[in-house]
């Protein structure tokens, strides 16, 4: 990582890493090809919307163009003092910048639940987040228009 930075805007706490040039080019595996999600010089963002109760990050390439969003569905978002924390239930969206949407996690989920690693009621909860996120995906309504437009630019200078 060549830079991290976090600050509150309003409701939404967001955190932003720039990747080094020397970063391994890592991919989302997807049914529809390989999505690229990390590389030398993308650019991370995790929007911690607190209002709704949901994280949602954002991929840029070395470009400074959009790669990208993932949901993952989480329980509920704990705040202690300036520390923000969550747990995955294993399931995510992932809606590539052309608004092709994938759920993800869907064999870890499994899995969790056949363990015991999930509760009945997080199962539920797990189940009921990732239809309403596709819902809301496939109508344009998430991620919010703040998350959906914002945009980077970054430095070319040497």
């Amino acid at each position: 990582m060549a830079d991290y930075r976090a600050e509150w805007l309003g409701q939404t706490f967001v955190e932003r890493a720039s990747w080094s040039g020397s970063t391994p080019r890592q991919l989302w595996v997807m049914a529809t090809g390989n999505v690229p999600a990390a590389g030398p010089h993308y650019v991370w963002l995790r929007f911690w919307l607190m209002d709704d109760g949901r994280v949602v990050d954002k991929y840029f390439d070395a470009t400074g163009e959009a790669v990208g969003c993932y949901a993952p569905v989480t329980a509920f978002i704990e705040q202690d003092g300036k520390k923000l924390t969550t747990e995955t239930l294993y399931l995510g969206l992932w809606i590539e910048a052309d608004n092709r949407i994938t759920v993800m996690g869907e064999e870890a989920f499994d899995e969790a639940q056949a363990a015991g690693d999930l509760t009945p009621v997080e199962v539920e909860q797990a189940e009921s987040a990732i239809r309403e996120l596709t819902t809301a995906a496939a109508t344009r309504q998430f991620p919010p228009a703040f998350v959906r437009n914002f945009a980077i630019v970054l430095d070319t200078e040497p």
